[in-house]
């Protein structure tokens, strides 16, 4: 929770810096670290910003990967233009519908398919696509 506190006052200093604005001392007095950077932010007009963002490739952290982006855009004195924002479909209506969104007949009759019926059998009666997709692998 400390860290969190620390991370939300760093952020809004940096957001006074980038805006070219004074940051109020109520601002840099909220942790530790901005008080230990208080000089940087008294001299806005020599203090250089660099924000580097760390963001996933997986498709399962794509919210927080744009969150990621959207706060470096930011900080970095930009994003506050207005984001056009359009939905995607990726399946067409004609495809099968993702392992996650299986029920316990449709993963039944994949692992059927693809040669593990006894696996299939040995299954509880509820077990549907969203538990199948937590399995680790072996």
């Amino acid at each position: 929770a400390e860290i969190n506190a620390s991370l939300h006052a760093l952020k809004e200093c940096v957001r006074y810096a980038a805006k070219r604005e004074a940051v109020p001392a109520h601002a840099y007095r909220a942790s530790s670290l901005t008080k230990l950077l208080s000089g940087a932010f008294a001299r806005e007009d020599h203090a250089q910003l660099a924000v580097i963002c760390t963001v996933s490739p997986c498709a399962s952290d794509t919210e927080h990967t744009l969150s990621t982006l959207r706060t470096g855009m930011t900080l970095g004195g930009r994003g506050a233009e207005k984001e056009e924002k359009e939905q995607l479909s990726i399946r067409r209506p004609d495809e099968p519908p993702p392992p996650a969104q299986w029920d316990p007949s449709q993963v039944r009759a994949w692992l059927a398919e693809v040669g593990f019926p006894d696996v299939a059998d040995a299954l509880p009666s509820n077990f549907d696509g969203k538990m199948l997709v937590r399995v680790p692998e072996a």
